[in-house]
C-alpha cells in the first residue's frame, strides 16, 4: 500500500526547494593576520637560501645560489662568481614560461635541486670552466640520477 503525501508534506517540500541558501559569512581579516602574512613572505627567501646549502664548499668551488632547476652559481678560485649549467638536468623556465604547466615544472625542478643539495651530506662539483658546465655529485652519485627528469611537451 502506497502512502499518499499530504498537503502539509507537499508544502514543506516546496518551501525547502524554493528557500534561499544561507550565505557564508566572510571572515574578518584582522591586522594581526596581515602582519603575520607579510613577515612570513619576507622571511621565506633568506630561510630557503640557508636551507638550500648556500656557500657549501667542495673541490675548491662553493655554491652561492641555485638560479634555476638546471643552473647554479658557483664561486671558484680564480674565476669569481659565475653561473654554471648543470649537466644531465634540463628544466623549463619558471619566469617567461609558455603555459602554467611549464611554470609549475620549472618551479618544481628548482625546489627539487635546492632540496637535494641541502639534504646531501657530501657535495662535489666537477666543473668545465671554459664552457661553464658542472656535474654535481651528491654523496658520490651524479645529480641526474637522483632527480627525476621533467616530462617533454608540457604545453601541448
Amino acid at each position: 500500500m502506497r502512502h499518499c503525501p499530504s498537503q502539509e508534506d507537499l508544502n514543506g517540500l516546496r518551501r525547502s526547494m524554493t528557500r534561499e541558501f544561507r550565505k557564508k559569512r566572510k571572515r574578518k581579516d584582522s591586522l594581526v593576520r596581515h602582519i603575520a602574512a607579510v613577515l612570513l613572505v619576507i622571511m621565506v627567501v633568506p630561510v630557503a637560501a640557508a636551507f638550500a646549502g648556500a656557500s657549501r664548499e667542495a673541490e675548491g668551488c662553493a655554491l652561492v645560489q641555485v638560479v634555476d632547476g638546471d643552473t647554479v652559481q658557483l664561486s671558484c678560485p680564480g674565476e669569481g662568481v659565475l653561473p654554471h649549467q648543470v649537466m644531465g638536468l634540463s628544466s623549463p623556465p619558471f619566469l617567461g614560461a609558455s603555459c602554467l604547466t611549464e611554470a609549475w615544472w620549472g618551479l618544481r625542478s628548482r625546489v627539487a635541486l635546492r632540496a637535494r643539495l641541502w639534504q646531501a651530506s657530501q657535495v662535489r662539483f666537477v666543473t668545465e670552466p671554459r664552457a661553464r658546465l658542472t656535474v654535481i655529485y651528491l654523496d658520490d652519485r651524479p645529480i641526474h640520477r637522483v632527480i627525476a627528469p621533467v616530462p617533454a611537451n608540457l604545453c601541448t
